[in-house]
């Protein structure tokens, strides 16, 4: 056994299709792929941007294959540098918004209450949310948007908005704080260059905005006691 190791790692040997090494170009070919997979609705957000983040960090063929396996299209044939520059900021997931995609939208609201929403599966592209004096969450982590923006809009008097997005989800925060507070805590780093968005413009008066990503979520244990300095 030893003998067939060291033969099969002697220079010039052949060396396994797997066990190849990727270039930048092939690394871009699949996150381009997975963009167009997340757009036709065949991937949630946490899916793509976990496994774009694969992608990015792909060191062998063997890598990329499994990434794509379950996806029509499969895994993209080897391409030159020139062929994989980033598509235009316009082009989202390798085709044009249209205006079909943007036509609908969904209204979350809590008054004087607590709502938790997880949304899943396909959802506009525009979202409302209304919170008077309560608190409302939407955890976007297993839904699938329609284009490579969410749009969420609306207000916040004297209540609590926590949004959540999967890691590597790209957050611009657009809104207004009339003495209120906002916050976004990710990572920063985008799975993909031009990979899903969620602009939030909400205006918030006398109340708290809150956007996470999955790893800065996860890490606040805190129960609603805290606000009461009752939790560290």
């Amino acid at each position: 056994m030893a003998i067939l190791d060291l033969m099969t790692d002697t220079p010039g040997a052949p060396v396994p299709n797997d066990r190849i090494r990727v270039s930048d170009a092939d690394r871009n070919a699949v996150a381009e792929l997975l963009q167009r997979a997340a757009s036709e609705g065949r991937l949630t957000l946490s899916e793509f941007s976990e496994r774009t983040t694969a992608a990015y960090a792909a060191v062998t063929r063997g890598d990329l294959t499994g990434l794509t396996a379950d996806l029509p299209d499969g895994v993209p044939p080897p391409r030159s540098a020139a062929s994989s520059a980033v598509a235009p900021a316009h082009s989202g997931f390798g085709r044009q918004s249209s205006s079909a995609d943007r036509q609908g939208e969904r209204r979350y609201m809590s008054i004087m209450g607590d709502s938790k929403e997880r949304l899943q599966g396909s959802i506009p592209g525009n979202l409302k949310a209304i919170c008077v004096m309560g608190d409302l969450t939407i955890d976007l982590r297993d839904a699938i948007i329609p284009d490579n923006e969410v749009v969420i809009s609306g207000y916040v008097v004297m209540g609590d908005l926590r949004i959540i997005v999967p890691d590597g989800i790209a957050v611009h925060n657009d809104g207004m704080q009339i003495m209120g507070d906002a916050r976004v805590r990710t990572s920063g780093v985008a799975a993909s260059p031009n990979g899903p968005t969620v602009r939030v413009r909400v205006t918030t008066v006398m109340g708290d905005l809150r956007v996470s990503d999955d790893t800065h979520h996860s890490t606040r244990k805190r129960g609603p006691w805290h606000r009461w300095g009752g939790g560290r």
